[in-house]
């Protein structure tokens, strides 16, 4: 049996879309499975370091300040991720990057390891710079 987590999340005109395989017994010594929204990016998982003062995407108060369609945008390309994987048992990406306010609108992110040391480190020295 596999265990997925899906997450999603945004502000108020972009946000990201990411599958992953939580580390277990039997997936830890797998390369290439899938890392977790926790594992790429601890910061959106630790609320206090959110520091954007918006409310939650569910609150009525952020629909003055977000995109209508931000919400339903990552939830359908979150949906296609989902039935190209149920569908054909592979994905070659395993979540998206999308926003609103520009074109091209999703950059994805793909099922590298190399990629995904990438943006540890990258999330490393952004943290690093504002302590």
């Amino acid at each position: 049996m596999l265990d997925y987590w899906l997450d999603l999340g945004n502000n108020a005109d972009a946000g990201q879309f990411i599958l992953g395989e939580p580390l277990n017994r039997r997936n830890r010594r797998h390369r290439l499975r899938l890392r977790t929204v926790a594992e790429l990016f601890p910061e959106v998982i630790q609320g206090e370091l959110d520091g954007d003062d918006l409310p939650s995407c569910s609150a009525a108060e952020a629909l003055d300040r977000q995109e209508p369609l931000a919400n339903p945008t990552l939830a359908n390309h979150a949906l296609a991720l989902l039935a190209r994987l149920f569908r054909y048992g592979t994905i070659s990406c395993h979540g998206a990057f999308v926003g609103l306010s520009f074109l091209p609108g999703a950059q994805a992110l793909r099922i590298d390891r190399k990629c995904w040391q990438r943006l540890r480190l990258n999330g490393k020295r952004k943290s690093g710079a504002s302590a």
